[in-house]
C-alpha cells in the first residue's frame, strides 16, 4: 500500500501511451477522444476517486500519516504534467479551458481568469481563484508545503486563495494558504508565504538604489 504513491505516474504513463500508440495505429475520432481522456481526464478522475476513499484534509499532518498518503498519492498522479508542461500551456492557449479543467481536479475557479502561458501549480486540486483575477508569466501557486514543528517534519496542504480582481505581476509565488485580498495587486516576484494575507494596500519595498 505504501508503495501506491510511486506506481501512480507509472499508471498514468503507461495509459497515455496505450492511447497514443492505439491513435497512431488506427487515427479516428474514437481514438482521439481516448487519448484525450487518457492525457487530459483520467489522472484527475483517478484523484477525485482516491478522495472518496482517502480525502485530501487540509492542515498539518506527519509525513508518515494517512493524510500524507492522500496528498502523496495525488501529487504523484500530477507529475505527469510536471514532466511535460505544454499539455497544460495548450489548455491554456483556449481560453477558459484551463479553468475548467483545474476544476476537474476540484480546484474553485471563478469565471474570466487570465491565466498565463508559463505557470507552475503544484497542486491542482487546492486552488481557490475569484473571478477576473490576472495572473502573471512564471508565477507559482503551491497548496504544500513542508515544515518543521518541534523537530518533527511536518506536512502543510492548505488551498491557495485569491479573490475576486487580484493582479499578480510575473513571477509571484504562493505558497500554501496563502491569501491575496480582493483587488490587490501583487508585485512582481514577491513571494505570500505561507498563511499569510497580502492586502489590497500593501506597498512593495523599494530598493535603497
Amino acid at each position: 500500500m505504501k508503495r501506491m504513491p510511486s506506481l501512480a505516474p507509472v499508471l498514468v504513463l503507461a495509459l497515455a501511451f496505450w492511447a497514443f500508440a492505439a491513435f497512431c495505429a488506427a487515427p479516428s475520432l474514437w481514438s482521439g477522444c481516448v487519448l484525450f481522456l487518457a492525457l487530459y481526464v483520467a489522472p484527475a478522475f483517478l484523484t477525485r476517486l482516491l478522495d472518496l476513499f482517502r480525502p485530501l484534509n487540509e492542515g498539518a499532518f506527519e509525513v508518515d500519516s494517512a493524510a500524507a498518503f492522500a496528498w502523496e498519492t495525488a501529487r504523484r498522479l500530477q507529475a505527469f504534467y510536471d514532466a511535460l508542461p505544454f499539455l497544460e500551456a495548450i489548455l491554456r492557449l483556449i481560453p477558459g479551458a484551463y479553468s475548467v479543467w483545474l476544476r476537474l481536479w476540484g480546484s474553485r475557479i471563478g469565471f474570466g481568469v487570465a491565466w498565463p502561458i508559463e505557470l507552475s501549480v503544484a497542486d491542482r486540486s487546492l486552488l481557490q481563484i475569484g473571478n477576473r483575477v490576472v495572473v502573471g508569466q512564471r508565477t507559482c501557486l503551491s497548496g504544500h508545503k513542508l515544515t518543521v514543528r518541534d523537530g518533527r517534519p511536518l506536512m502543510v496542504v492548505r488551498r491557495v486563495d485569491v479573490r475576486d480582481r487580484a493582479i499578480l505581476e510575473p513571477g509571484v509565488i504562493l505558497e500554501a494558504g496563502a491569501h491575496v485580498a480582493k483587488g490587490a495587486i501583487v508585485p512582481s516576484g514577491t513571494v505570500v508565504a505561507m498563511s499569510e494575507t497580502f492586502e489590497a494596500h500593501r506597498e512593495p519595498v523599494k530598493a535603497p538604489f
